[in-house]
């Protein structure tokens, strides 16, 4: 009598597969033919920040909806990023169809599915943006400026404008009396608001600043060639230098916007640290305080993790 081969176990009856997990199996397969181990790190990153509600269901229940609502924050404002998520998140799935961990077709997939319920990107009018290192390798890039330091002015000044989150203009007209105890504090005639800005000063900040020698016949902080006031250029230069010259030394800002986002820090925090302007003329009537010491935690938060 012939053995017959036990009968193999339907999808519906498999062990459930977290989202979490068969991402973590994709990346697992697939790592050693991405480029470098940092793409492969993008990549669970790009899922756990903007893919989190998907980390601890079964793939085989996650539905287009579930899809939909963790892409709808970021589908118009972040839209290369949107994109790379939504592709991702797509073939972790694929992967699990293949697998028979879920049934098909693929609920993040966009012809004839995503299409008809996400809007279409292509008619958000495009706007320029300054190109910004990721939030993500921000401490690497910062540790190759900061191991340049000792180079060049340029790469100083990068560094206090990273620290603080300030406007290249700021930083290099940045002046010695400037300099408080606990924060800067930048006059309105330098501020591109015209409004006096207290900026938060962080313990990495302080000892930063501490450690600059002051320079003869300047007051400025960040000098440039004959105590005249450093050029945007000598910055551009030293990212350039850095090995950062697709991005922009005005990106810094927005990088430190991505990341405080995506830690969960308030947006009107987020804005007064960076002396943008909130709401209209009577909102900021009522707005009687700066936040400071508010924005002090968020500075160092900031710090610690550009030194991790």
């Amino acid at each position: 009598m012939v053995a017959l081969a036990a009968p193999v176990a339907p999808a519906t009856a498999r062990e459930a597969m977290s989202f979490e997990a068969a991402m973590r199996r994709y990346i697992q397969a697939h790592h050693v033919t991405w480029s470098n181990a940092k793409h492969a790190r993008q990549w669970e990153t790009s899922l756990r920040n903007h893919a989190a509600p998907l980390m601890r269901q079964n793939v085989a229940q996650i539905t287009s909806a579930d899809i939909e609502a963790v892409m709808l924050p970021i589908w118009l404002s972040k839209i290369e990023t949107a994109s790379r998520v939504r592709q991702r998140i797509e073939r972790v799935l694929s992967a699990s169809i293949a697998r028979g961990d879920r049934p098909g077709p693929n609920p993040a997939a966009w012809r004839d599915n995503l299409e008809h319920i996400l809007p279409a990107q292509s008619k958000v009018r495009k706007v320029k943006h300054h190109a910004a290192v990721p939030w993500e390798d921000a401490p690497a890039a910062f540790r190759t400026i900061w191991d340049m330091r000792g180079t060049g002015t340029g790469y100083q000044a990068l560094v206090t404008l990273i620290l603080t989150g300030m406007r290249s203009g700021e930083v290099r007209s940045l002046e010695w009396e400037d300099i408080k105890r606990d924060h800067l504090l930048i006059p309105a005639e330098r501020m591109k608001a015209r409004k006096a800005q207290r900026f938060g000063m962080s313990l990495p900040l302080a000892i930063w600043l501490d450690s600059l020698p002051r320079i003869e016949g300047t007051d400025c902080v960040h000098p440039g060639r004959f105590n005249r006031l450093m050029s945007d250029e000598t910055i551009a230069t030293a990212m350039q230098g850095a090995g950062l010259g697709e991005y922009t030394v005005h990106g810094w800002r927005s990088t430190f916007s991505d990341w405080a986002n995506a830690q969960g820090w308030s947006r009107d925090l987020i804005e007064d640290a960076l002396a943008h302007q909130i709401g209209n003329s009577t909102e900021r009537a009522y707005r009687r305080g700066d936040y400071l010491d508010r924005r002090q935690k968020l500075m160092a938060a900031w710090a610690r993790y550009l030194l991790s």
